[in-house]
């Protein structure tokens, strides 16, 4: 079982719990580039949610390239923790 099915699961369970799912990037590359493929990483989440019967009333989507970071972006292993979708419980 992975993260996103567990999140169906417990959206499933909850029907008036809404998301909030953030795509995130490091900071390599074009701010501009980043923006969007942060966008695009959050629309994936969205999209499977979607297609899991989650309402589109539930949950909106954004990117914010590298403007938060979970570490700094000094090596390899850092940036690839920068490169993430969360997902906030808002309800």
């Amino acid at each position: 079982i992975n993260e996103l099915t567990v999140l169906v699961e417990f959206l499933n369970e909850h029907p008036q719990t809404k998301v909030e799912v953030i795509g995130n990037t490091d900071n390599s590359g074009i701010w501009q580039k980043n923006l969007k493929l942060s966008d695009n990483r959050a629309k994936e989440v969205y999209d499977f949610l979607l297609k899991n019967k989650v309402s589109p009333d539930r949950m909106y989507f954004y990117g914010r390239a590298s403007a938060v970071p979970l570490v700094d972006n000094t090596t390899e292993e850092n940036r690839s923790k920068n490169r993430r979708v969360e997902v906030i419980i808002l309800k």
